[in-house]
Parts: structure tokens; sequence; C-alpha cells
């Protein structure tokens, strides 16, 4: 299925959604497509699978923290959802998954294959539903391993992700973080608290980052990859033990998981139904209540895969990689102020 098991498989606002869940520079060289033999646990494009590694180019330098694009909330309600549409200038010769848009509403993270390898880019537009241009690959952060599902701060200064560089690691994949320090991301660190033998994979954090949502493959949830949490009372502190997303979790396979401003409503992507991965969306009526009312999002689904969810910090824009086109890339679908 994608970057995220991308699916095994498995940003912002004043607020803390939860509360989270209830309890508690030119562009790079595009390389060819890759070969990918599966393994029971994930599917080819997730990258959990075997994939051959080929030479990619170092490409150039990080890109500097832009300046503001701003992407204010609506005076009134938000409205559905518009058709998707694919994300112009992200033209890879292979797939392209994660998406996260940074809270200035300019630069994208996201991953790409090229050579073989899987890795870490960073895009930037001049106004939403612009085109994407600046393509630049992070080269401190990223390593000769896997590593992909970006997911950038509310204050654009770390970048977690997963990887599967071999030290330092505690399994297959782990969710690792890159601090900004000025205009660069530094060499990134294990995440403490978190990670486990399993695959740990498309992280995201609430605005104050004292909750993190994660997808991993771990024993005690439901089955297959499944939706987790962690919670922590201090930034600079390592996360507590997680628990599974028990009422958002089935059987199935789930893919990132993303919350609203208010933490009133939920995205992510489930193979539940028998349709495939798809994406789905699940309401509560209270900021540490229990989701519910599951619904899968049919006006932006199609008979391919929708894996890696992403939310623009105002919630107008949802972000996802589909592989509708043959090979993945990344859509936006846009909802307009009533």
């Amino acid at each position: 299925m994608n970057d995220g098991f991308e699916p095994l498989l498995v940003s912002r606002a004043d607020a803390s959604p939860l509360a989270a869940l209830g309890a508690d520079a030119g562009p790079p060289a595009l390389g060819a497509s890759s070969g990918c033999a599966r393994e029971a646990e994930a599917s080819c494009s997730s990258a959990i699978g075997l994939i051959d590694r080929g030479a990619l180019d170092a490409g150039p330098t990080r890109p500097a923290l832009p300046s503001g694009l701003a992407l204010p909330a609506c005076a009134g309600e938000l409205g559905e959802l518009g058709a998707p549409e694919p994300l112009r200038g992200l033209e890879f010769g292979d797939d392209v998954y994660g998406p996260s848009l940074a809270g200035d509403g300019r630069t994208l993270y996201f991953s790409a294959y090229v050579g073989g390898e899987q890795q870490l880019y960073a895009a930037t537009r001049d106004a939403r539903g612009a085109e994407f241009s600046n393509v630049v690959e992070l080269p401190v952060v990223n390593s000769p391993a896997m590593d992909g599902s970006p997911f950038i701060t509310a204050d654009g200064q770390r970048l977690y992700f997963f990887s599967e560089r071999s030290a330092g690691a505690v399994g297959r994949r782990d969710i690792w973080v890159s601090e900004r320090v000025g205009d660069a991301f530094e060499v990134p660190a294990l995440v403490p608290g978190i990670n486990s033998p399993s695959s740990e994979l498309l992280p995201w954090l609430t605005p104050d980052e004292l909750t993190v949502l994660f997808v991993s493959g771990r024993t005690g949830g439901r089955g297959a990859a499944d939706l987790w949490r962690a919670t922590r009372a201090d930034a600079s502190e390592s996360f507590g033990s997680p628990s599974n997303v028990e009422e958002l979790s089935s059987s199935d396979n789930e893919g990132r998981l993303v919350l609203s401003r208010d933490g009133s409503s939920a995205y992510f992507t489930s193979d539940r139904g028998g349709s495939g991965s798809d994406i789905w969306t699940a309401t509560r009526d209270e900021a540490r209540g229990t989701f519910s009312q599951l619904r899968r999002l049919d006006a932006l689904n199609s008979d391919a895969s929708e894996l890696d969810v992403m939310l623009s910090s105002d919630d107008r824009e949802l972000f996802f990689a589909s592989n509708r086109g043959g090979r993945s890339a990344l859509y936006r679908a846009e909802r307009g102020c009533r």
C-alpha cells in the first residue's frame, strides 16, 4: 500500500486536539521506478517490503525556513471538501508519499522514491492551490536507508519521520526527529519511548507536541497495522507507553491519523470495507471524548489506494497520496468557508 504500511502497514492550532484522542538549489536527479518484493507484513509501495537499493544523487542543500504565507481560518463554518486534484510541480519518475504542509501554508515536506530509495524532500508554493517548485532533498536528514512519512511541527522547528537506518534502531522502522537550527535541519535523533521491535511510522503531533499519533504493527492492538497514541507532560521529555486507539483501529491496516484544529474530527486511511485503502473520517462531541460516527469519504476515494492524509493548519486543505494515476502521487482537496 504505501509510504506509510503507507499502509501496513501506519498539523496545529492554538489548542491541543487531545486532548488528542480520548484519555489523557535545483531539483534532485530523478530515478527510474524501483522494483519491490512484498513481505507478509506490508505492501510494496509501503516500502516495508524488500526494495532494490540504487544510487541516489545527494542533491542540493536543505531549504531555508520560509517567510509565512497566511492561511486564515474561516470566519464561519467550513464547507465540504471538493474534488481532489493532483499537486503540480512534483513530477518524480516514481512513487511519492507522505505529504506534510508546514504551518506557513507554503512549504510541503514529502517522501519520494529516487534511484530505488525512499527519501525526504521539500518544495514550496506561493499561494493556496499554486504549483509547487524549488524541490530540494534533505541530505542531512536522509540516510542510505529508507526515510519517509515526514511530519513538520506547528512551529516548523522539528521534522518527525520514519527511518529504516540501523544505527541506534529499535525495530524495522522507527520514528526519528530532526531539529532545525537556523535554516538547516540537524542530524536526526531517535524519538524515545514510542518505538518497538516492530515498525513505527506516520507520526502526527499536536501543536504542543505533547501527544503523538502514529501507526505500528506491534502486538496489543486489534490486528495488522493499528493506530497508537502516546503522551508526555513536557516536550523535552520522553513519551510514555503507547496505547491503542481502539475506536479507530480495526483488524485491517490503518494509515496516518490526523485531527482537526479543534480536535472534533479525525481523518485516517484504512483497508477495512474490502475496497482497498480509503480515506475515512470520524467525529466526537467532546475534546476528550471517544470518536464515533465513522464514515468513508467516498468523494475523495477511488478504485485505487488512498494513503497518508494530512490537513493544512487551517483545516481547509486535505492532502493525501493516491495511485489512481498508475503510480503514487500527491493530491489535495479544498473546501471553502460558509
